[in-house]
């Protein structure tokens, strides 16, 4: 029974702070939350898949970890048992990540572990991560987290939604107080006991950090995902951090999070302690359009009514975030909150608020981050991005449409 837990190149410097591009209406959409001076982990190469002869720039670091959080989604397109599932879903990432085309943007990866899934009764992925390693850069790891499976009731009613507060067991020293959301920490609970062939994360990194500690060599650990993966990126982050004991005794990792789209994952304290732990090497992706970026802290949820106006005001969702705000009093913050937000122009024209808000929690950050040809690759590949169509019926479809938020037709 499943719980409710709900490169092929050198290292290169990118130089750029801001990229600019136009999406398809003609809106300017600049990132001004790129790293400073952030090292890329490929160069060019050329075109092994036969699908192109130019050779592509390799993305930016933001755009390439963006690459890299979609990965897990790939489980999303299958049905069955977890076995059938993970064996599926590992066998689509291999032949996706040794393509042309991707190679020459993100490099050469491979999956090293998992992919790992959580899957309902209903044959349904409720959660999915896995460990990537870069081919040419041995000593780079990372950990990608899926988002929320719009088909997945379990995620959406005991992840995204079960955000009453509870007390972060892990923490060094003890901090009293510090809080975490209650769906977030039963999923690091998970992913903290489930196993890839037998080794669970934590035994599977302490045997990489060992060997690399032999060879004098340091280790590069990154944690992304995006949207439900985004809020599970910093808790995933600090429960590491928190038991490094067990898993880099010798101190050969540098932890860094990339959440890419996400929540909120806990109140202040936990914010505070977070900042502490993961320091320099927090590197939040936000969009301030994107209304899940607004959850759960009340502040930025009273924003959303009004945060598309006066193009498409939200006038529908008042009522809800009424009675959520009544409900949840919780003193819920970003860590980090000023930094890591794209400034992005006003929403255009679309067919209703629900492909609006679709649109700004997912292509938006591929436009801002200068990645638009990645919507080209990686699109197809992922149901996720089929979201905006105003004939999906998922889950969220259907929500979308109980609240007005999409057009009936």
């Amino acid at each position: 029974m499943a719980a409710n837990v709900g490169g092929a190149g050198t290292p290169v410097i990118t130089a750029e702070s801001v990229l600019a591009c136009s999406d398809s209406s003609g809106a300017n959409l600049v990132s001004s939350a790129l790293l400073e001076g952030v090292t890329g982990l490929v160069t060019p190469v050329s075109d092994t898949g036969g699908t192109q002869s130019a050779t592509v720039a390799p993305y930016g670091h933001d755009a390439q970890m963006l690459f890299l959080s979609c990965l897990p989604y790939f489980s999303n397109k299958f049905q069955g048992t977890r076995e059938a599932i993970e064996a599926s879903t590992a066998t689509a990432l291999s032949s996706f990540l040794r393509r042309g085309d991707v190679i020459q943007r993100i490099g050469t990866w491979e999956v090293v572990w998992g992919p790992v899934c959580n899957v309902s009764l209903t044959g349904v992925v409720d959660n999915a991560f896995l460990v990537l390693r870069n081919v040419v850069t041995p000593t780079t790891y990372c950990i990608s987290i899926c988002g929320t499976n719009p088909r997945s009731l379990n995620s959406w009613l005991f992840q995204d939604f079960n955000i009453s507060l509870v007390q972060w067991p892990y923490a060094t020293p003890t901090r009293t107080g510090a809080c975490v959301a209650h769906g977030y920490l039963n999923v690091i609970e998970w992913m903290s006991s489930v196993t890839a062939t037998g080794v669970s994360l934590h035994t599977f990194l302490s045997k990489e950090t060992e060997e690399l500690n032999c060879q004098g060599k340091k280790m590069h650990l990154i944690v992304t995902g995006h949207s439900l993966g985004g809020g599970l990126t910093p808790t995933l982050a600090l429960f590491l951090a928190d038991t490094v004991h067990l898993w880099d005794p010798k101190s050969v990792a540098t932890i860094e999070t990339v959440p890419i789209a996400g929540p909120t994952s806990g109140d202040t304290k936990f914010a505070q302690y977070a900042e502490e732990k993961l320091g320099a090497h927090f590197h939040p992706i936000r969009n301030h359009f994107d209304i899940v970026t607004h959850g759960w802290n009340r502040d930025l949820l009273l924003q959303i009514p009004s945060l598309y106006e006066p193009v498409l005001p939200l006038k529908e969702l008042q009522l809800p975030l009424q009675f959520l705000l009544a409900m949840n009093k919780s003193d819920y913050q970003h860590i980090k909150p000023s930094q890591g937000w794209l400034l992005t122009t006003k929403p255009t024209v679309k067919k209703s608020a629900f492909s609006e808000i679709t649109y700004q929690h997912l292509k938006a950050y591929f436009f801002a981050l200068g990645c638009t040809d990645m919507l080209k690759i990686i699109g197809p590949e992922i149901p996720i991005f089929q979201l905006d169509s105003e004939s999906d019926m998922t889950i969220v479809g259907t929500i979308g449409q109980l609240l007005g938020l999409r057009s009936s037709s």
